[in-house]
């Protein structure tokens, strides 16, 4: 995570732009380090830092993680793209990228049931859905397999500046926050700064327009 952290810092300042991976025709590996989304831009620092540690500096080795870091078995197609940071989550955890963190259960203290379906719902929201509405059935089965699923969070009330939550929660660490909205699981993802005042978010902002630490604590 500190080789995340530093790749991630150098991409302060770059503006943010919403839908990133969504303005072709068809599903493309989008590379893309001047516009970043939220998503985006976790999984290039992600894919940037995988490289810096294992010594790997071709750009075959940077579009090889990015791809196995933001789809299924790494296949580029819109049916395997994680849309959901459910599944995001697990399948990047069964690549050994990533450990998810849910304990200790003082810190991560109430627990959540995945239902999603917003996208398959939604369809006209997504500008390449959309176009192929037979693409459908298999965002579906995206869903099907991830809802139902159980997890516990870290309510927002429970976000102190404590020596248990530094331990457990590192910077550099990637933050999911969950949302409420009917039919999605999360609404936003970052990295965890911690400062002498407490816990921050550096992450692309739609609110600051770029890549930003946020002034504020995540807490607030």
């Amino acid at each position: 995570s500190s080789w995340l952290l530093w790749m991630a810092r150098q991409m302060i300042g770059i503006p943010y732009v919403g839908g990133v991976l969504d303005r072709g025709a068809d599903e493309k590996l989008v590379v893309d380090l001047r516009h970043l989304d939220c998503t985006t831009f976790v999984e290039q620092s992600m894919a940037l830092a995988l490289c810096a540690k294992n010594k790997q500096t071709t750009w075959y080795d940077f579009v090889h993680y990015l791809s196995q870091i933001r789809y299924i078995d790494g296949r580029v197609s819109y049916v395997k793209r994680q849309h959901y940071f459910t599944i995001w989550i697990m399948a990047n955890e069964r690549k050994g990228l990533v450990r998810d963190i849910q304990e200790p259960r003082s810190v991560f203290n109430t627990q959540r049931q995945v239902t999603v379906n917003y996208m398959s719902l939604h369809q006209n929201n997504y500008h390449m859905l959309k176009s192929h509405p037979e693409w459908r059935e298999g965002i579906k089965r995206m869903e099907q397999q991830i809802s139902a699923t159980t997890f516990y969070y870290l309510p927002k009330s429970y976000i102190t500046d404590s020596f248990i939550l530094r331990q457990t929660i590192r910077d550099g660490d990637i933050i999911a926050i969950i949302t409420s909205k009917k039919g999605l699981d999360t609404s936003h993802i970052g990295i965890a700064v911690w400062k002498t005042d407490g816990l921050h978010l550096l992450n692309a902002s739609s609110i600051h327009r770029k890549v930003i630490v946020e002034p504020m604590l995540l807490k607030n």
